[in-house]
């Protein structure tokens, strides 16, 4: 089981179709306020199924319904385990040993703090992965406000199935996002996101009422066509955006190649990070486009 910070649990929502959210706070925290689409679940009293007591979830729920997804799970009794403080002897001889044996501890009590549903879906083992809602580096221990306050649109009280608009990638949290044209048309979801400027990199510019600020480059999406000389004004649009406290938008036509390559460009610059690493964030995030 791994740990999901909000940003990434709004990439999976986006970008995964199988995706299935199961809320196990209670009846009242779930009908208080949810992420859309889940669906708030307890344990069978002989502790062998799964039970719905709230939430759309899906058409037919059966005790095979959630077999062979991917579950995100909305828990009250998971927080991220605090860093430590540098402990007397990390750097001596006896550092590395006390570091792996912290992690061990660590791992346990993480362990220790998973809920039974949680639980339940690792030992039965017919889930394709188990991801747990949580805090990142937040003060607070709650997983589910943090995730509502950051994309309180995706947060709902109603108990009625909606299909999920579709939104932009989130690829640095709170700064860059990559989307297609429709994400770039779809002006009442860029609000969602408070984005604030546009990187059009297409043939055909895009108009755009006065509130966003724009930056529209050329080029055709083909083999051999020159985006290097399109990165150093893709950069410094993301840092002007920055600077100003501002969101931007990097999109193309579908998403996939053009505005892509401009995200990895930039997070290889910033990050100085290696060709591999860029590549997977973005693939990852992409599954949203």
């Amino acid at each position: 089981m791994r740990a999901m910070m909000a940003w990434r649990a709004y990439n999976a929502l986006m970008g995964d179709s199988r995706l299935l959210v199961l809320d196990t706070r209670s009846a009242r925290a779930c009908a208080d306020r949810h992420i859309r689409g889940s669906v708030c679940v307890e344990l069978s009293s002989n502790g062998r199924t799964l039970e719905r007591i709230a939430g759309p979830g899906p058409p037919t729920w059966s005790k095979n319904c959630w077999w062979d997804r991917n579950i995100l799970i909305v828990s009250p009794n998971y927080s991220r385990r605090r860093e430590e403080k540098t402990r007397k002897g990390d750097n001596d001889e006896t550092g590395e040993r006390d570091r792996k044996r912290r992690r061990k501890n660590d791992a346990k009590e993480d362990d220790d703090e998973a809920d039974p549903i949680t639980d339940f879906l690792l030992k039965e083992g017919l889930v394709k992965s188990v991801k747990i809602l949580e805090v990142g580096n937040e003060e607070s221990k709650d997983a589910f406000s943090l995730f509502a306050r950051a994309y309180p649109f995706l947060v709902t009280k109603s108990t009625k199935a909606a299909t999920i608009p579709s939104y932009p990638a989130e690829i640095v949290p709170g700064l860059l996002y990559l989307g297609d044209l429709e994400h770039a048309k779809a002006v009442s979801r860029l609000e969602d996101l408070h984005i604030t400027h546009i990187l059009t990199i297409h043939t055909d510019p895009l108009a755009m009422k006065g509130k966003f600020k724009q930056l529209f480059l050329n080029l055709a999406d083909e083999s051999g066509a020159n985006i290097a000389q399109h990165f150093e004004p893709s950069y410094q649009f993301v840092e002007e955006a920055e600077s100003e406290g501002g969101k931007v938008l990097i999109h193309c036509g579908a998403g996939a190649s053009r505005s892509a390559t401009l995200c990895a460009a930039y997070l290889m610059r910033v990050r100085r990070w290696k060709v591999k690493q860029t590549l997977e964030l973005v693939i990852l995030s992409c599954l949203s486009v």
